[in-house]
Formats: C-alpha cells, sequence, structure tokens
C-alpha cells in the first residue's frame, strides 16, 4: 500500500476532519530504528532468569519490539538495550493499549511486580546463580 493510500484510509478510520494526518518523512525525531541488542550478555541472562522464575520455566527468545518506546532514549547509554512486558496478554487486551480505559489486570500488576523483583535479586547477585552469557543451545 502507498504512504498516500495509508493516510486516506487512516483518515477514513478516523472520521473525523479536525484530526490532520500526514507522513512525517525521514526527518521525524527518533524514527530511525533502534540498535539490535544481542541475546549473548549478562543482561539478557537476568531478564531470560527472571522470566522464567516468573512464568513457570516457559522459553525466552528475542523478538522484534515493532513499538516505538521509550527505550530509544538509553540507546547512547548502553549497547543493548531490552524492551520487555511482564504480562499476559489476553483476547481483547490490546484493544487497550494506549487507548480508553487503558489497563492492566491485577494478576498482571503482581505478576509485573514479582518479575521487577526477580530482576533486582537476580542482578545484584542475590537470587541463584546467573550465567555471563546465554549459550545458544538455551533458545
Amino acid at each position: 500500500m502507498l504512504d498516500s493510500q495509508v493516510i486516506r484510509r487512516d483518515q477514513e478510520i478516523v472520521g473525523d476532519d479536525r484530526v490532520k494526518i500526514e507522513e512525517a518523512g525521514d526527518d521525524m525525531p527518533n524514527s530511525t530504528p533502534p540498535p539490535v541488542s544481542s541475546w549473548r550478555t549478562y543482561g539478557f541472562s537476568v531478564i531470560s532468569k527472571a522470566a522464567k522464575q516468573v512464568f513457570n520455566n516457559l522459553p525466552v527468545a528475542p523478538a522484534l519490539c515493532i513499538g516505538n518506546t521509550d527505550a530509544r532514549h538509553y540507546s547512547a547509554l548502553s549497547d543493548n538495550v531490552y524492551r520487555f512486558t511482564p504480562t499476559i496478554f489476553k483476547p481483547g487486551d490490546t484493544k487497550r493499549f494506549h487507548g480508553p480505559n487503558e489497563r492492566i489486570s491485577k494478576d498482571n500488576y503482581a505478576r509485573t511486580i514479582n518479575f521487577f523483583h526477580h530482576i533486582i535479586r537476580n542482578a545484584d547477585g542475590s537470587g541463584d546463580k546467573v550465567t555471563e552469557t546465554v549459550p545458544e543451545h538455551d533458545l
């Protein structure tokens, strides 16, 4: 679909002439994708371990984050910036992202707190030993 077709379709969906939609172009701040973060690092192993602790040992694997998150502001501070949402989404949950009545469930709220508790304990060495790197066969 061409950019002009996308803009026309967006305008049809919005259905409000007061809302102006236009192409941002290449000069839009932060439109450049962030660098790829390595999964073979201590930081990723801390996240992976916490996720396995909180989500009953489910496999953890790198993935593409399609949103333009606040993480872009941290790229100058670290070679690896990870975007991870420690929640379980059910049908209908994504409709509430950045919209009216945005929220997560109480269970997800508690799970998020538990996840970051494990991140802190694992990163400072209070939890079980975390490997320095993630071996390739663990993915």
